[in-house]
């Protein structure tokens, strides 16, 4: 594993017991999603593990990103459609999304704007949603699942 900070580059192996599936680089820490739905935060520095989050029934984690000012959270996305917003730091849920999706979130991506992620399904829907209104802004359709997002 690498990973840049600053002018200075880390390199070391992650300890998690299963494969890895999702990385997401989070300031001073590294968030690792693996095959079984666990969520672990690991210390760059020191490889420590500072959290372990066992996924909850009914909620198979797929997605993962950090929105922009939202201080020490990631959304996470899941298989069934639904999404949370959980602190790293702690490991508490903060919020519960009540909209589904119908479709298994296949990629989240913070959008330029505040409050806006992408959520990419599936189904071939890409969605602009708004967190802090739990409100689709936008919807497009494309044929296939999507695979990526950027802005």
């Amino acid at each position: 594993m690498c990973a840049r900070r600053f002018p200075r580059q880390v390199k070391r192996w992650l300890e998690v017991p299963n494969n890895i599936v999702q990385l997401l680089p989070f300031g001073h820490v590294i968030v690792v999603v693996d095959v079984k739905s666990s969520l672990y935060v690991l210390d760059i520095e020191s490889g420590e593990q500072l959290l372990q989050l066992d996924s909850p029934a009914l909620f198979d984690f797929s997605a993962i990103t950090h929105p922009a000012t939202y201080l020490n959270k990631v959304l996470l996305g899941s298989k069934q459609g639904t999404m949370r917003l959980v602190n790293v730091k702690t490991g508490k849920l903060i919020h519960e999304f009540e909209k589904s999706f119908g479709s298994e979130i296949a990629v989240l991506e913070q959008s330029p704007a505040i409050d806006v992620i992408a959520v990419g399904l599936k189904n071939g829907r890409i969605l602009l949603h708004n967190i802090k209104y739990d409100e689709t802004i936008q919807q497009y359709k494309q044929d296939g699942a999507v695979t990526s997002i950027s802005f």
